[in-house]
């Protein structure tokens, strides 16, 4: 893989280009969905003979189609589906011997309702049915795990069932929406980050914690793309050019016992997340982080279908 500086040109855009840029892509709003351009993304990654395949989808679904899809876990004040509809982000994902299926809705807020993920690997312990189901202050966790005799079975029938309560820890302000990395797709679309130090704050459950999330635009900044992008019409081009995005950085603070401490991780990259958005269509189009032992990594932008095609 690249090293960022051979994606990245040192040379800035003119400023004139930048400042136009800046004028047309009008600021988002929390909530308006209206501003993502995009509804289908292909990433891609390679670094010393690892690689990674993501594809994301997001959808909006009336208040109908979110109700057929919430599942009822029990007793429990359980979010509802919101009379102004959500949205769904579904997340294929595959690498270093693993596969997940990840598909999350979303309230219009950015707030998870539900998160069901697949995964699966080489190793018997990789395999793993999960649904997450969410109220204001706890999410319920039911998880499904195959048998020494269920490993080339599908999921619908592997036996080993474990439930669990997570207790949203104490910090969360009471007016915030506890979200997940992958709804931060949707927080990049439609939040109001758009000029040098515009920002918003975001809260994601991973790994059984809470973490603040700080996402702030740092510059304008010219990446070289390289990429197939499909219109409405369903007509494919290559662009293949420099491109002035928007530099988000997105930095994580865990709340709670661990407060301060992170392992956050947006589309598996940790450390010093950065994201380069397309300011016409607010898709990410390179993300920059750490992989563990491999170091700094970049997942770039393949193929982006625009919004109604």
């Amino acid at each position: 893989m690249p090293s960022p500086s051979t994606s990245v040109h040192s040379q800035p855009a003119p400023l004139a280009v930048l400042l136009a840029l800046a004028l047309l892509a009008a600021p988002a709003t929390a909530g308006d969905g209206g501003k993502i351009g995009w509804s289908e993304l292909d990433y891609r990654a390679s670094k010393l003979g690892f690689s990674l395949e993501a594809r994301v989808e997001i959808h909006e679904l009336s208040q109908a189609e979110l109700s057929r899809a919430l599942v009822d876990p029990g007793p429990g004040e359980w979010l509802p589906a919101p009379a102004a509809g959500g949205w769904r982000i579904r997340l294929e994902s595959a690498g270093l011997g693993r596969r997940s299926d990840l598909d999350l809705l979303l309230d219009a807020e950015g707030g998870s309702l539900q998160r069901t993920q697949v995964e699966t690997g080489r190793r018997p312990k990789d395999h793993r049915d999960r649904t997450q189901r969410f109220s204001r202050r706890a999410v319920h966790v039911g998880t499904t795990r195959p048998g020494d005799d269920e490993l080339g079975k599908t999921p619908a029938d592997w036996s080993e069932r474990s439930e669990w309560l997570f207790e949203i820890p104490e910090g969360l302000p009471a007016d915030a929406v506890l979200g997940q990395s992958t709804g931060l797709f949707y927080t990049l679309a439609v939040a109001d980050l758009t000029r040098p130090g515009d920002r918003t704050v975001a809260y994601v459950l991973g790994k059984g914690r809470v973490t603040e999330v700080e996402l702030t635009v740092e510059a304008w900044e010219l990446v070289r793309v390289d990429f197939v992008e499909v219109d409405a019409a369903g007509v494919a081009r290559r662009r293949d050019q420099g491109l002035p995005t928007i530099r988000v950085r997105l930095g994580g603070r865990e709340l709670g016992e661990d407060a301060g401490r992170s392992d956050f991780r947006f589309l598996g990259l940790g450390g010093d997340v950065h994201v380069f958005l397309d300011p016409a269509t607010r898709a990410p189009v390179l993300i920059t982080g750490d992989v563990g032992w491999l170091g700094r990594a970049q997942v770039k932008l393949q193929r982006l279908v625009k919004a109604g095609a």
